[in-house]
């Protein structure tokens, strides 16, 4: 399930007890806590409800 604006810019993706947020602002956007294998069709299905594309996010952060 998907909240948005739990802060302004800032939607959260929750299942079961996993969270994980996605930060955005304009085009720009960063995902905090992917959580786990399971969350990622949501997570996918969340940036693309908000007009985001899930291609653009890092594959690793240093």
């Amino acid at each position: 399930m998907i909240q948005n604006n739990v802060a302004e810019g800032i939607h959260m993706v929750r299942h079961a007890n996993v969270n994980c947020y996605i930060v955005q602002q304009d085009e720009r956007f960063m995902v905090v806590d992917a959580g786990l294998p399971a969350v990622w069709d949501m997570l996918v299905d969340a940036l693309r409800g908000l007009g985001l594309a899930p291609r653009k996010v890092p594959r690793r952060w240093c």
